[in-house]
C-alpha cells in the first residue's frame, strides 16, 4: 500500500503523506482504521508520527529510538511480545515478494 519512494531516504521520509495515502485507500475499501495498530521499529520513532496516529485513533507500538530519547522525556506503552511478532510478519511479506519476481517473468 502506498507509493514506493526513490533514492536513499530514512524511514520517516514523507511519512505524513504516506500515512494519508494509506488511510485514503483503507477508506475507499471501507476498512475502518480506528483501533488498528502500527507495529514499527525504532526508525519510525517520531513525535509527529505518534501524534498523527493518535489523532486517527491508531494504536502505535513503536520501539523507542534511544539515540533520540536519551532522557526518556515521554513514556509510550510498548508491547514487546507484539513487537517480536513483527519479524514473522516481515518474513511472510518477503516470502510473498519473492513470488512477484516469478510472476513478472
Amino acid at each position: 500500500m502506498g507509493s514506493p519512494k526513490r533514492g536513499h531516504h530514512h524511514d520517516l521520509y514523507q511519512i505524513e503523506a504516506s500515512l494519508k495515502e494509506i488511510l485514503s485507500l483503507l477508506s475507499e475499501v471501507e476498512i475502518d482504521h480506528k483501533v488498528l495498530f502500527l507495529n514499527a521499529d525504532a526508525g519510525f520513532d517520531s513525535e509527529n508520527l505518534r501524534q498523527m496516529l493518535e489523532k486517527e485513533k491508531i494504536i502505535s507500538n513503536i520501539k523507542t529510538n534511544l539515540r533520540n530519547n536519551k532522557t526518556a522525556k515521554n513514556y509510550y506503552y510498548f508491547d514487546e511480545e507484539l513487537y517480536k511478532r513483527r519479524f514473522n510478519i516481515e518474513k511472510a511479506n518477503a516470502w510473498l515478494d519473492s513470488f512477484k519476481a516469478l510472476f513478472i517473468r
